[in-house]
């Protein structure tokens, strides 16, 4: 009986709650707003399309990009990169300045180039160089040091004093020219970057390259300290730790298991610019490229002594 009562009440109040509904929405029509606008109805809003916010596009810098070591490889291909950004002039800094000219055209850069001479091992010649280098470039983006020497133990071994201008080239001069670059930087009204390149050699010495991961070693060690120190003065220090990469200065590597090894985690010297153009946005201090070397090196620095000998 209850049921059957309920039933019909609400069928005998539809067409009043439809009707009132009506009524409410004939009633809204016929309210206009102050201005003579017509009412907006809540179902309107619900069917209006919900406006994504549009990320503000990534505006090019256009300053300079100056490479130290204006033949290497991987510093030519940073900066094809930052060209491909937006930066107007690359100045390069080294001994042989028509081939680094040569070179960064077959990279493709294709703007403003600017050659000057540099030695890493005559650390007295450095705070000129530097600022003949600012001179040429203007308004300066990015220092990228990527000069280096590799050798191999055996003649390290047999010739100390090759051994010694390794550590001269790639430690003291990095010194040298660090400072003196970070020091320019900081004269300039926006914030410019310091681009370091070590290695994961650097972590772990090994016998197959110690002479070389020392010099790295340390390098990676003062630009750490150095990146805290100017950090305040309006400049970023990147550290860049690549693994293998394919390039002149390791081609003659080939052969034997422990280079069949590296070639399973090598890359280029085009990824590993892109690692580091892509850390500079991100605002990072350290790059690892590839990126899973971090992993790698973390399970390398807790590995028995016998197996990283055999390295």
């Amino acid at each position: 009986m209850l049921p059957t009562l309920t039933r019909r009440v609400r069928s005998n109040l539809a067409p009043l709650v439809i009707i009132g509904r009506r009524a409410v929405g004939r009633d809204r029509q016929e309210r206009p707003n102050p201005d003579g606008s017509p009412t907006e109805r809540p179902s309107d809003r619900l069917l209006d399309p919900i406006e994504e916010p549009v990320p503000p596009e990534h505006e090019p810098d256009t300053r300079a990009v100056i490479v130290l070591g204006g033949g290497s490889d991987i510093g030519i291909a940073i900066a094809a990169q930052l060209v491909a950004r937006g930066a107007e002039t690359v100045v390069l800094a080294g001994r042989n300045r028509e081939q680094m000219r040569e070179q960064a055209l077959e990279a493709g850069i294709g703007v403003r180039i600017e050659t000057v001479g540099f030695d890493a091992r005559f650390s007295e010649s450095h705070v000129s160089t530097i600022e003949e280098a600012f001179t040429l470039a203007g308004e300066v983006q990015a220092v990228i040091v990527a000069f280096g020497v590799l050798g191999d133990t055996p003649s390290y071994e047999a010739n100390p004093a090759l051994a010694g201008g390794a550590a001269t080239t790639n430690f003291a001069g990095a010194v040298s020219t660090s400072l003196a670059a970070t020091r320019a930087l900081a004269r300039q009204e926006r914030e410019g970057t310091l681009v370091v390149l070590s290695s994961v050699a650097a972590l772990r010495p090994r016998p197959s390259n110690y002479v070389y991961g020392a010099t790295k070693a340390g390098l990676d060690f003062f630009a750490r300290g150095l990146a805290d120190s100017v950090r305040k003065r309006g400049v970023r220090v990147l550290v860049i730790r690549p693994g293998f990469v394919h390039t002149k200065m390791t081609r003659d590597m080939t052969g034997g298991w422990r280079n069949r090894l590296r070639a399973r985690f090598a890359t280029t010297p085009d990824r590993v610019a892109r690692d580091v153009v892509r850390a500079m946005e991100d605002g990072d201090t350290i790059c690892w490229s590839p990126g899973r070397l971090r992993w790698l090196t973390t399970a390398l620095r807790v590995a028995p002594g016998f197996v990283v000998r055999r390295l």
